[in-house]
């Protein structure tokens, strides 16, 4: 988790064909990048086994990103 502390958000976008290919998925997820070029996002399971939905939440309602 050090590398994911204090770091900010620069960038919020789909996944690429390449970084698709590179997990063996067959669809993409949303990306968030952060300042130290960190890349994260959701998975369906925590073997990795394909892309998830990333969910968030603001005071007044929930909302999927992607």
């Amino acid at each position: 988790m050090d590398n994911v502390t204090g770091q900010t958000i620069v960038k919020v976008r789909p996944m690429t064909q390449k970084e698709i290919d590179k997990e063996g998925w067959y669809r993409g997820t949303t990306v968030l990048e952060l300042s130290n070029g960190v890349l994260l996002y959701a998975s369906s399971d925590e073997e990795g086994n394909d892309a998830g939905a990333m969910f968030g939440t603001d005071k007044n309602k929930s909302f999927m990103l992607g």
